[in-house]
């Protein structure tokens, strides 16, 4: 497909209201004690498959693929525990890992890289996180927002209840659709 012209899009998998309060609160922090704001162009969440360009004429096939494959997976649990970082710009709540997440998100994967036209750009694997700090945090801010976070304790689990389909407009992530698991 040629992205030049084609929408971006990613999957994940979004918390419940309260959880994403919380984290949206942690990525206000970021921006207020340690200048990078970037992070709050999307809500918060799992990214089980990073942005990807996929043609609008194509769109009804995508969803009705990811419709199809959510209703054939069961709910999960998943658990939010502290923070973590991948060094000199991310800061994220770590999510700790499980074999249904691993599962779930493999079998997605799977299920995209047969649709033609799909280009995964998941070169670095799959380790589940929840971004609080990114690109715009400098690496003099990361080792100051890495010790604020390495101080505090957060801890929340929550039932994955769905799959969602994000956009990227006017430079934001919006979900688009969310499709319903058993």
């Amino acid at each position: 497909m040629d992205p030049g012209n084609d929408p971006m899009f990613f999957i994940a998998i979004l918390p419940e209201e309260a959880i994403q309060r919380e984290v949206t609160a942690f990525k206000k922090d970021c921006g207020r004690l340690f200048g990078s704001v970037r992070a709050l162009n999307s809500p918060p969440h799992i990214t089980l498959i990073p942005p990807f360009f996929w043609s609008f004429a194509l769109l009804d096939r995508l969803c009705h693929s990811l419709e199809e494959f959510s209703s054939s997976q069961r709910q999960f649990e998943l658990t939010l525990h502290n923070f973590d970082w991948f060094e000199p710009r991310v800061i994220f709540v770590d999510v700790l890992e499980s074999d249904p997440l691993r599962a779930f998100q493999s079998s997605l994967l799977a299920l995209l890289e047969r649709k033609p036209g799909f280009e995964s750009r998941n070169a670095h694997g799959f380790h589940p996180h929840m971004t609080i700090a990114f690109k715009d945090l400098k690496p003099a801010a990361f080792y100051q927002a890495k010790q604020h976070f390495s101080g505090l304790d957060y801890h929340r689990t929550f039932q994955v209840r769905h799959l969602s389909l994000l956009e990227h407009r006017l430079q934001r992530w919006e979900v688009m659709t969310e499709f319903p698991l058993l």
